[in-house]
């Protein structure tokens, strides 16, 4: 142990005289190995919005115009959001992506449906844990409404 201190302490200029000393050494290097570590994933952590949540000052009529001005703001939203008018064109949005979960750039958890009209996303309400106007695509009932709709994928952990 001594010899290990004495290594250690021409190394850093210091002398390590106890045992103390030599397991706080110890647990800082391992405790800089852990900062370094979830530094090097906290790097990797990527944003997308899919939502507008408050917004005061800012007031778009549509879910879209909302999508479009955060993406002015330099804000990352998603690349495979789409407004479709019909029940036909989201059940083709849900098949392509659910067919290929690949084809998105980050992880999902599914698709959701999201009422585009953000005046009647407000009429229709929310639950305990959602938007009634957002859907998991496997809940769309076959006579959902024809006004337009923003599918977009749902990321997981959301």
């Amino acid at each position: 142990m001594a010899e290990l201190a004495s290594a250690r302490a021409a190394r850093t200029g210091q002398e390590l005289t106890t045992a103390r000393e030599e397991r706080s050494l110890a647990r800082i290097t391992r405790l800089q190995a852990d900062v370094d570590r979830s530094t090097e994933l906290l790097g990797r952590l990527r944003l997308i919005v899919h939502g507008l949540g408050r917004a005061d000052g800012f007031a778009p009529a549509t879910l879209t115009q909302a999508y479009t001005a955060m993406a002015a703001w330099g804000l990352p939203v998603a690349p495979t959001t789409e407004v479709v008018p019909t029940t036909a064109g989201v059940m083709a949005y849900v098949e392509r992506y659910e067919g290929d979960r690949s084809a998105i750039p980050h992880d999902i958890d599914g698709v959701v449906v999201k009422v585009d009209d953000l005046a009647l996303q407000g009429r229709l309400g929310a639950t305990s844990r959602a938007p009634r106007s957002n859907a998991p695509a496997s809940g769309v009932p076959t006579g959902f409404p024809s006004y337009s709709t923003v599918v977009a994928p749902a990321s997981s952990g959301a």
